[in-house]
């Protein structure tokens, strides 16, 4: 779920530098969109013309786009075509929307099961550069007091368990160069990295990841790692009022969405 102070926090630099690079942006993916209609490679000259740009401009951005992968270039013809980037973009996104579908059926069972919420979590970053996650499908709980997030939501991964588990698998060095202390979002949220590292240790050991109230207070969740093979592609978690998830239904709840991630990976492999 969106923090206030967290995703939404716009970086430095003004309006008229954000306008700037919006438009830049935009200039950018109108290019890439032109490309991607033809069956040839495409010149400098058929860019700016198309785009109603310089040839300078156009150089530029396509000079931009090459360094990231996104275009490359014929060095006979110095003309451009698709680059590698997006077919790896393109197989990131044909990845993902298998996993949710294969996932769903099992998650709606698993809030069947239990009355709660099911989340399936994917990494990210905010977008002022902390380690996150995004929800990328959920099932609503069957309690009429239920706190959900919805689809596309991003949140902070220290203070989440489907977020420790992401870090603790998935992540690796995405906390190398965070500043301390951590955000705090509740008295119990985990400021400090070296705490932090004990407990995605603690994670990897024990295959799960929990949040009693350390995002937002009344709320407790617990997550496991969704496998592809050996590699951690998302978390499965369980989400509800502290007052409901309390023993022995918090451990009820932890074997059965262990249970339920084992199932999505067995469909993955």
């Amino acid at each position: 779920m969106l923090r206030k102070g967290f995703a939404n926090k716009e970086p430095g630099g003004g309006t008229a530098k954000r306008e700037s690079v919006v438009k830049s942006l935009t200039k950018a993916l109108d290019l890439l969109n032109y490309m991607g209609k033809q069956r040839h490679a495409v010149g400098v000259t058929e860019l700016a013309n198309e785009m109603d740009l310089n040839k300078s401009a156009v150089h530029r951005l396509l000079q931009t786009l090459e360094a990231s992968g996104f275009v490359d270039k014929n060095p006979v013809t110095r003309q451009y075509f698709l680059g590698p980037r997006l077919f790896v973009l393109g197989k990131v996104y044909e990845n993902t929307v298998a996993l949710r579908g294969l996932a769903r059926p099992i998650m709606e069972r698993l809030a069947r099961q239990l009355g709660e919420a099911v989340h399936l979590m994917v990494p990210a970053r905010s977008e002022d550069g902390w380690p996150s996650l995004i929800l990328l499908d959920k099932i609503e709980s069957t309690f009429q007091l239920t706190i959900t997030p919805n689809p596309g939501a991003v949140s902070p991964a220290h203070c989440t368990a489907g977020g420790k588990v992401l870090l603790a698998f998935a992540m690796k060095g995405a906390l190398d160069h965070v500043p301390e202390p951590l955000p705090r979002y509740t008295p119990h949220t985990i400021t400090d990295l070296a705490s932090l590292q004990a407990e995605l240790a603690e994670v990897r050991r024990l295959g799960y990841a929990e949040d009693r109230e350390e995002v937002e207070v009344g709320l407790t969740c617990v997550a496991a790692p969704v496998f592809e093979g050996e590699q951690v592609v998302a978390a499965m978690s369980v989400s509800g009022p502290s007052s409901r998830l309390e023993a022995p239904r918090l451990e009820v709840a932890r074997q059965a969405v262990i249970a339920a991630a084992r199932e999505v990976r067995n469909l993955l492999t």
